[in-house]
């Protein structure tokens, strides 16, 4: 089983259409078509907004574990949310790439120096 087969099957077991998550999920049209006829894989942005559609974690959709539960977010929180600010964002989507096995200081450290960059804060 790999990402898109675990999408199909949470997809097929909600009783919902492709069309409905895309739509829900706020993915791009023709995106899971495009997945199932193996044209391109589904990007870290749009697994996260699967499995937050389905409450499932991402490791599950990516089929790291065989465990659905979503992982507790209580002091992940902050770090959820950059990478997800980062996931969405064009001018950070590579540096988000490169984020996934990042630790939270390297990431806060990151966000600092481009808010400084464009003219934020400067701590």
């Amino acid at each position: 089983m790999n990402t898109i087969d675990r999408i199909l099957m949470l997809i097929e077991e909600n009783g919902i259409t492709a069309k409905k998550l895309t739509i829900e999920a706020g993915l791009s049209t023709g995106s899971i078509t495009d997945w199932k006829k193996g044209d391109y894989n589904p990007s870290y942005g749009a697994i996260v907004k699967i499995a937050k559609y389905f409450n499932v974690s991402e490791e599950y959709l990516q089929c790291k574990t065989d465990n659905p539960s979503p992982p507790r977010r209580d002091e992940d929180d902050e770090i959820w949310e950059l990478r997800r600010e980062m996931s969405e964002r064009s001018e950070m989507k590579t540096l988000f790439s490169l984020s996934k096995n990042a630790k939270k200081e390297d990431i806060e450290f990151i966000n600092r120096m481009l808010k400084n960059m464009q003219g934020g804060n400067n701590e």
